[in-house]
């Protein structure tokens, strides 16, 4: 993950048609993270709220620790596109990869206001 230290508030979205229109139509607060039904984890990992929307993807290890196996540019996918970037990831399609480990108290469910969302 670029930032090191943000921490993401996890909202579930287990309909992947919805997750990929929310990515692909709104900009979120930079501390936004969402959850499938399969448990994938997108975290905002952009550098502003103007800039191109970048999120981690991040899947659970045999540990139990967080492990980013992609970074997609939402901004540069039609909802098709993140639609089969959303099936690929819960398919464990990027799980080969392990870009980042992500501390488990950085996804927080629930989330408290803080000042990337204020």
């Amino acid at each position: 993950m670029l930032h090191t230290k943000r921490r993401w508030g996890i909202a579930p979205c287990e309909d992947a048609d919805e997750l990929a229109a929310k990515l692909t139509e709104q900009t979120w607060t930079l501390c936004s993270a969402f959850r499938t039904a399969r448990g994938t984890v997108w975290a905002n990992d952009s550098t502003c709220e103007d800039a191109l929307q970048e999120y981690g993807v991040l899947r659970r290890g045999e540990d139990g620790a967080w492990r980013q196996v992609e970074t997609i540019t939402v901004s540069w996918c039609d909802r098709a596109k993140l639609r089969a970037y959303i099936d690929r990831a819960d398919a464990g399609g990027f799980d080969g990869e392990n870009l980042a480990r992500v501390a488990p108290e950085r996804l927080e469910e629930p989330h408290e206001a803080c000042s990337l969302c204020m």
